[in-house]
């Protein structure tokens, strides 16, 4: 009877260290992902401020050029 105790004991403990497991790595992806997300976010924004500077400095040019 003992060693049947034990072993769902032991059996039980492994599915919670699993369980444990697989929830860490689902943060673990979640918290990637966000970051990821967060890092694409600001390449955009960088991006778009750049073609913006760069509009207008031609802008800039073309009202030096008028003159």
């Amino acid at each position: 009877k003992k060693d049947k105790e034990e072993k769902e004991k032991k059996e039980k403990e492994e599915k919670e260290k699993k369980e444990k497991e697989e929830k860490e790595k689902k943060e673990k992806e979640e918290k990637e992902k966000k970051e990821k997300e967060e890092k694409d976010k600001e390449e955009k924004e960088k991006k778009e401020k750049e073609e913006k500077d760069k509009d207008k400095k031609e802008d800039d040019e073309e009202a030096e050029m008028k003159k």
